[in-house]
Protein backbone atom coordinates (compact mmCIF):
# COMPACT_ATOMS: atom_id res chain seq x y z
CA UNK A 1 0.00 0.00 0.00
CA UNK A 2 0.80 3.20 -0.70
CA UNK A 3 2.22 5.31 2.55
CA UNK A 4 2.97 8.82 1.00
CA UNK A 5 6.57 7.91 0.44
CA UNK A 6 7.68 7.84 4.19
CA UNK A 7 8.05 3.91 4.02
CA UNK A 8 11.53 2.27 4.72
CA UNK A 9 12.78 0.93 2.04
CA UNK A 10 14.90 -2.01 3.78
CA UNK A 11 16.88 -3.18 0.38
CA UNK A 12 18.62 0.32 0.10
CA UNK A 13 15.66 1.92 -2.08
CA UNK A 14 16.39 -0.58 -5.17
CA UNK A 15 13.31 -0.86 -7.53
CA UNK A 16 12.76 -4.57 -6.01
CA UNK A 17 11.56 -3.73 -2.94
CA UNK A 18 9.30 -6.00 -1.41
CA UNK A 19 6.83 -3.46 0.20
CA UNK A 20 6.64 -1.86 -2.95
CA UNK A 21 5.79 -5.31 -4.81
CA UNK A 22 2.24 -4.96 -4.73
CA UNK A 23 1.80 -1.99 -5.87
CA UNK A 24 2.41 -2.35 -9.60
CA UNK A 25 4.71 -1.22 -12.02
CA UNK A 26 8.22 -0.91 -10.12
CA UNK A 27 9.29 0.83 -6.61
CA UNK A 28 9.86 5.16 -6.58
CA UNK A 29 8.47 5.97 -10.15
CA UNK A 30 5.08 4.82 -8.93
CA UNK A 31 5.38 7.18 -5.90
CA UNK A 32 6.56 10.13 -8.02
CA UNK A 33 3.64 9.50 -10.20
CA UNK A 34 1.49 9.57 -7.17
CA UNK A 35 2.36 12.20 -5.24
CA UNK A 36 2.38 14.43 -8.59
CA UNK A 37 -1.28 13.59 -9.05
CA UNK A 38 -1.91 14.41 -5.49
CA UNK A 39 -0.74 18.33 -5.79
CA UNK A 40 -2.59 18.79 -9.01
CA UNK A 41 -5.27 20.64 -9.00
CA UNK A 42 -8.47 18.36 -8.95
CA UNK A 43 -10.23 19.19 -12.32
CA UNK A 44 -13.66 17.98 -10.73
CA UNK A 45 -13.82 20.76 -8.22
CA UNK A 46 -14.75 24.66 -10.04
CA UNK A 47 -12.43 27.05 -10.23
CA UNK A 48 -13.32 30.53 -10.60
CA UNK A 49 -11.41 33.31 -12.39
CA UNK A 50 -12.05 36.74 -13.23
CA UNK A 51 -11.94 37.85 -16.85
CA UNK A 52 -11.31 41.87 -17.09
CA UNK A 53 -12.71 42.99 -20.53
CA UNK A 54 -10.30 44.45 -22.75
CA UNK A 55 -12.46 47.52 -23.14
CA UNK A 56 -12.23 48.14 -19.29
CA UNK A 57 -8.37 47.77 -19.24
CA UNK A 58 -7.97 50.75 -21.76
CA UNK A 59 -9.12 53.02 -18.62
CA UNK A 60 -5.59 52.86 -16.77
CA UNK A 61 -3.75 53.03 -20.31
CA UNK A 62 -3.09 56.69 -20.14
CA UNK A 63 -1.56 56.56 -16.73
CA UNK A 64 1.99 55.89 -16.31
CA UNK A 65 2.26 56.11 -12.86
CA UNK A 66 -0.48 54.74 -10.84
CA UNK A 67 0.93 54.96 -7.40
CA UNK A 68 0.85 58.91 -7.81
CA UNK A 69 -2.18 58.59 -9.44
CA UNK A 70 -3.64 57.31 -6.16
CA UNK A 71 -1.25 59.83 -3.56
CA UNK A 72 -2.94 62.70 -5.67
CA UNK A 73 -6.42 60.90 -5.43
CA UNK A 74 -6.03 60.66 -1.75
CA UNK A 75 -5.01 64.20 -1.54
CA UNK A 76 -8.03 65.46 -3.62
CA UNK A 77 -9.76 63.56 -0.98
CA UNK A 78 -8.39 64.67 2.09
CA UNK A 79 -8.51 68.29 0.96
CA UNK A 80 -12.16 68.20 0.03
CA UNK A 81 -11.92 68.59 -3.62
CA UNK A 82 -10.62 70.97 -6.31
CA UNK A 83 -12.03 74.49 -5.04
CA UNK A 84 -10.75 74.09 -1.93
CA UNK A 85 -7.30 73.14 -2.61
CA UNK A 86 -6.68 75.99 -5.47
CA UNK A 87 -8.30 78.58 -3.45
CA UNK A 88 -5.33 77.51 -0.87
CA UNK A 89 -2.83 78.11 -3.31
CA UNK A 90 -4.43 81.27 -4.20
CA UNK A 91 -4.51 82.47 -0.89
CA UNK A 92 -0.81 81.49 -0.07
CA UNK A 93 0.08 83.30 -3.31
CA UNK A 94 -1.93 86.16 -2.06
CA UNK A 95 -0.05 86.06 1.57
CA UNK A 96 2.81 85.62 -0.22
CA UNK A 97 3.02 89.10 -2.37
CA UNK A 98 1.15 90.75 1.31
CA UNK A 99 4.32 89.76 3.15
CA UNK A 100 6.79 90.57 0.40
CA UNK A 101 5.11 94.10 -0.29
CA UNK A 102 4.39 94.99 3.55
CA UNK A 103 8.09 93.65 4.43
CA UNK A 104 9.37 96.25 1.60
CA UNK A 105 7.34 99.06 3.30
CA UNK A 106 8.73 98.63 6.53
CA UNK A 107 12.41 98.32 5.90
CA UNK A 108 11.89 101.71 3.27
CA UNK A 109 9.14 103.28 3.90
CA UNK A 110 9.40 103.99 8.28
CA UNK A 111 11.86 106.40 9.22
CA UNK A 112 12.69 104.25 12.93
CA UNK A 113 14.85 107.13 14.13
CA UNK A 114 11.75 109.66 14.28
CA UNK A 115 9.59 106.20 15.78
CA UNK A 116 11.81 105.48 18.59
CA UNK A 117 12.56 109.20 19.45
CA UNK A 118 16.23 109.41 18.19
CA UNK A 119 15.54 112.48 16.22
CA UNK A 120 12.09 114.51 15.84
CA UNK A 121 9.71 115.49 12.57
CA UNK A 122 10.98 119.13 10.87
CA UNK A 123 7.16 120.38 11.78
CA UNK A 124 6.91 119.11 15.59
CA UNK A 125 7.35 121.16 18.92
CA UNK A 126 8.62 118.93 21.26
CA UNK A 127 6.69 118.85 24.54
CA UNK A 128 6.82 116.27 26.92
CA UNK A 129 3.50 115.54 26.69
CA UNK A 130 3.08 115.22 22.82
CA UNK A 131 3.31 111.77 21.26
CA UNK A 132 4.63 111.02 17.95
CA UNK A 133 2.20 109.03 15.59
CA UNK A 134 2.71 106.53 13.02
CA UNK A 135 1.64 109.24 10.12
CA UNK A 136 4.79 111.24 11.55
CA UNK A 137 7.48 108.44 11.09
CA UNK A 138 5.87 107.30 7.86
CA UNK A 139 8.20 109.01 4.74
CA UNK A 140 6.99 110.15 1.96
CA UNK A 141 6.67 108.54 -2.22
CA UNK A 142 9.87 109.96 -2.77
CA UNK A 143 11.82 109.51 0.36
CA UNK A 144 10.76 105.62 0.08
CA UNK A 145 12.43 105.97 -3.45
CA UNK A 146 15.54 106.77 -2.25
CA UNK A 147 16.27 104.58 0.62
CA UNK A 148 15.32 101.48 -1.61
CA UNK A 149 19.16 100.16 -1.36
CA UNK A 150 20.46 97.10 -3.67
CA UNK A 151 20.03 94.94 -1.00
CA UNK A 152 15.95 95.55 -0.88
CA UNK A 153 15.76 95.30 -4.93
CA UNK A 154 18.15 92.13 -5.22
CA UNK A 155 15.66 90.45 -2.36
CA UNK A 156 12.72 91.73 -4.10
CA UNK A 157 13.12 90.15 -7.52
CA UNK A 158 14.60 86.69 -5.57
CA UNK A 159 11.30 86.89 -4.15
CA UNK A 160 9.52 87.73 -7.24
CA UNK A 161 11.43 84.95 -8.65
CA UNK A 162 10.49 82.58 -5.98
CA UNK A 163 6.60 83.74 -6.45
CA UNK A 164 6.73 82.84 -10.48
CA UNK A 165 8.31 79.47 -9.71
CA UNK A 166 5.01 78.79 -7.20
CA UNK A 167 2.50 80.30 -9.52
CA UNK A 168 3.79 77.96 -11.77
CA UNK A 169 3.43 75.44 -9.72
CA UNK A 170 -0.07 75.81 -8.18
CA UNK A 171 -0.60 76.17 -11.96
CA UNK A 172 0.81 72.27 -12.82
CA UNK A 173 -1.14 71.27 -9.40
CA UNK A 174 -4.19 72.52 -11.08
CA UNK A 175 -4.87 70.92 -14.35
CA UNK A 176 -3.22 67.36 -11.82
CA UNK A 177 -6.24 67.64 -10.00
CA UNK A 178 -8.63 68.76 -13.14
CA UNK A 179 -7.77 65.21 -14.12
CA UNK A 180 -8.62 63.80 -10.93
CA UNK A 181 -11.86 65.92 -10.35
CA UNK A 182 -12.78 64.09 -13.75
CA UNK A 183 -11.80 60.80 -12.45
CA UNK A 184 -14.41 61.12 -9.61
Amino acid sequence: PFTGGLEERGDGGGQGSSSNSGCGGGGGVFMDEERDEDLSPDPHTSMVFHVVPKSSKSRWNHIEDLDSFFTRVYQYHQNHGLLCMMLQQVFELAQFIFIMVFTSFLVACVDYDILFRNKFPSDFHYNQTDKITLPDAIRTHAQCMEHFSWQLVVTIIAASVFWLMRFGHACYTFFQFWEIKQFF
